[in-house]
């Protein structure tokens, strides 16, 4: 054999063994990156749905499942080991199976525990066929089985290069984070984004090694991200720059106006750029009564106290309360209805001659609540979802709120709310069947409402106790109703002003207390605000509403099913404290609105509320003024918390792929610009990193 065919040999030989080493490096660090990408991506899953102890188990089931396919790859005896394995898995599985059918349904439980949190919704819960005791065993058989599935298509996507599978995954997590708000580890995002990283680069890279090492690269620069965002705040509520909050403020502002065509004077709540209130005629709703009567139409209900306004109960908490809730609307018994639920059950006379059949028209109002009156009985275009859970307001369906709704109800029982109490106290009452199962429910109703409405900022309890003073229970659960209320009416009656000019903005202070100690000035929604913390501090129940009021006058020789136009000037803060065995009761502590509705109790030694009651009357069109009624009503358009959750996420996430985008170019046109000039292999040589490309090399 000549010289030159032995050094051809003797050069396939030795380029085989290049090709072979080179392989199986490529291999182990796709396998690498399969481990990386299913470990982040089930504990990325098991952390949003609050999934817990399943990072050992993810970790073997990740190391079973590639050691497999390694074992597999080898080839010869190897192989047959690694068909030993799996068949040993699938057996497994078999003599499993009434243990994962269980973590399946625990499982199950789990997610949609965490919608119903997400959502304030009662969920369905599947009963669970393996003992209590056998839970976290069988949990976390069933999540090593989905980790061991998983791993193969993940390993699928890095071996073939495929975007397919880190693209959908990417679009789950993601999803989910936006719909629940979850907030997720860094660590596992960081992991997650490099093995994203590493199958995109390998799209564009034919170096699979160097891949790895760009996508290590990638991470670092997420990491270094992280802990800036971490730094200057931009996570969370953007409360390390004030330039971000500024921003989700206007942002959540702008959503909420586009959604419900918000133009309401009224804040809903939020005080932290509070204006001046000038409220003029422009026709907000268009209401039809079949028995015109004066009422209190409810809209935004604020249950928690902030320092610069009020929000909701979160859906967190009230899912805390989803069994009574549960069984609450189970009897039929809802929050929302209590009145003239009570109403019917003490008084056998009331029949449906006697019902108040009404329709709203939402002209220029916030679409996203339904204004209903205490005496609610039921709707006609509306409905109270049994699995929803709390009943602070009603909210309208749609993305885009409801314009025009009909609904069933009582005529004004807030006037005569006492008389219902009494009759709840008569012995002879003849429909008890009822009374007793309204009695039943109440009873426990009013455990979660004493839990849930008698909140407040230790700060405040002290301020409160600075103004009013201390007093005496008595050894009952609250102050005497009678008492609370003529103390709240006779110190904002004394020691505060009206004024519509009274404005706010947030600069650090706390909104009640610049109201107490510093302007001793505002409208409705300080008052309301004031009232219902001193409520909670004489250990009475009470939350803060903004909605609409009718007056006597405005039904003063109305007829049946004719239109009542109600202006801004109707728009009206109040506070509505629970009254125990009756519901929530509507109280007036604004100085200008004290003799406009009708009250079920005179108060005594109050001063003369004469606020030029001239100026109180509703307009007939009449006249021009722009600012009637120097007391009625609020101001300024207003937000929906989890819109901006999901605007800030999906802004953040539009960034990273942008951010990606542009170094996806950026890579390949460095690499074309290398290959074209120097030669790839050349130009890596020359600076001494020969070895990185050297398995590349082939004949």
């Amino acid at each position: 054999m000549n010289r030159s065919v032995k050094s051809t040999l003797k050069f396939a030989k030795s380029q085989e063994e290049l090709s072979l080493e080179s392989s199986s490096r490529n291999l182990w660090w796709e396998w690498l990156l399969a481990f990386i990408g299913t470990v982040s991506f089930i504990n990325l899953l098991s952390s949003i749905f609050s999934m817990k102890n399943t990072y050992l188990v993810v970790l073997v089931a990740s190391i079973l499942s590639i050691g497999i396919q390694v074992l597999y790859f080898y080839g010869g005896k190897i192989r047959t080991l690694s068909f030993g394995i799996l068949f040993f898995v699938v057996v497994s599985v078999f003599l499993l199976y009434p243990k994962i059918l269980g973590g399946l349904y625990i499982t199950t439980n789990q997610v949609l525990d965490t919608f119903g949190k997400c959502f304030g919704k009662i969920m369905p819960i599947f009963s669970v066929p393996v003992v209590e005791e056998a839970y976290t065993l069988s949990n976390v058989i069933f999540i090593g089985l989905v980790t061991f599935i998983v791993t193969y298509p993940i390993t699928f996507s890095i071996r073939n290069k495929d975007i397919i599978v880190p693209t959908i995954c990417s679009a789950v997590i993601i999803g989910l984070c936006l719909i629940l708000k979850s907030e997720l580890p860094p660590i596992l995002v960081i992991l997650w984004s490099i093995f994203v990283l590493g199958v995109i680069l390998g799209r564009i890279c034919e170096n699979k090694r160097i891949t790895f090492v760009l996508g290590g690269v990638m991470g670092t620069i997420c990491v270094l991200s992280a802990v800036l965002f971490s730094f200057t705040g931009f996570t969370e509520n953007y409360e390390g720059i004030g330039v971000f909050s500024l921003a989700k403020f206007k942002i959540d502002t702008l959503v909420h106006s586009a959604r419900y065509e918000d133009n309401d004077i009224l804040p809903e709540g939020d005080f932290r750029n509070l204006k001046a209130f000038h409220p003029n005629e422009k026709e907000k709703l268009e209401v039809v009564m079949s028995k015109p009567d004066s009422l209190y139409l409810r809209g935004f209900v604020g249950s928690e106290y902030n320092g610069t306004g009020w929000n909701s109960i979160s859906n967190s908490k009230l899912y805390e309360s989803k069994d009574l809730f549960y069984w609450l609307h189970e009897g039929d018994f809802y929050g929302q209805t209590q009145i003239a639920n009570l109403a019917q059950a003490v008084d056998s006379s009331i029949t449906e001659d006697q019902y108040n059949y009404i329709s709203v028209k939402n002209i220029d109002a916030c679409s996203k609540y339904i204004y209903s009156p205490y005496e609610l009985l039921r709707g006609a275009t509306i409905s109270l979802p049994k699995d929803k859970i709390g009943d602070e307001n009603i909210l309208s369906d749609g993305f885009k709120g409801n314009r025009y709704y009909k609904y069933t109800a009582l005529l004004n029982q807030v006037k005569s709310y006492t008389a219902l109490s009494q009759k709840l106290n008569n012995e002879e009452i003849s429909n008890e069947k009822a009374v007793a199962s309204y009695v039943n429910n109440e009873e426990h109703y009013n455990e979660f409402v004493y839990d849930t409405y008698l909140d407040m900022p230790e700060n405040i309890r002290n301020l409160l106790k600075n103004h009013l003073g201390d007093y005496d229970l008595d050894g009952n659960t609250h102050l005497n109703y009678y008492t609370a209320k003529q103390n709240i009416l006779s110190y904002l009656t004394s020691k505060v002003s009206y004024s519509t000019e009274s404005t706010f903005i947030d600069n650090g202070n706390d909104f009640l207390q610049n109201f107490l100690e510093a302007s001793c000035e505002g409208y409705s929604v300080h008052y309301a605000t004031a009232a219902t913390l001193m409520f909670r501090y004489y250990k009475i129940p009470a939350r803060y509403v903004e909605g609409f009021i009718i007056t006597p006058d405005d039904v003063k020789g109305v007829l049946a099913n004719s239109a009542i136009s109600i202006d801004e000037t109707h728009a009206h803060a109040w506070v509505e404290f629970y009254q125990d065995g009756v519901g929530w009761i509507p109280f007036e502590v604004t100085p200008p609105y004290l003799n406009i509705m009708e009250k079920d109790d005179e108060l005594s030694g109050l001063p003369n509320m004469d606020y030029e009651e001239e100026n109180m009357e509703q307009n007939d069109n009449s006249n021009g003024e722009e600012d009637v009624n120097e007391g009625i009503n609020e101001m300024d358009k207003m937000k929906d918390l989890s819109f901006i959750l999901s605007i800030k996420k999906i802004v953040l996430g539009i960034v990273g792929l942008i951010l990606l985008v542009i170094l996806r170019k950026k890579i390949m046109h460095l690499w074309f610009i290398l290959q074209a000039e120097y030669g790839i292999r050349d130009f890596f040589l020359s600076r001494g990193l020969g070895y990185v490309y050297k398995t590349q090399v082939q004949d």
